[in-house]
């Protein structure tokens, strides 16, 4: 069993490969953010051991 566990919302963040204005661009790069998520990674890469739980709206 995780020693923490976090809750909460997950975002996906969408970066374009090239300069330029969002509505032109075709390519993005896809990351991950949010505070639980971010914490949650931190604490793994650190050695301890972490979870993670969010829910799905409808």
């Amino acid at each position: 069993m995780p020693q923490v566990i976090t809750f909460g919302e997950t975002m996906v963040l969408l970066s374009p490969l090239k300069a330029g204005s969002l509505q032109e661009a075709h390519l993005y790069e896809r990351s991950f953010g949010g505070a639980e998520s971010n914490v949650a990674i931190g604490l793994a890469r650190l050695g301890i051991e972490a979870g993670w739980f969010s829910r799905l709206g409808k």
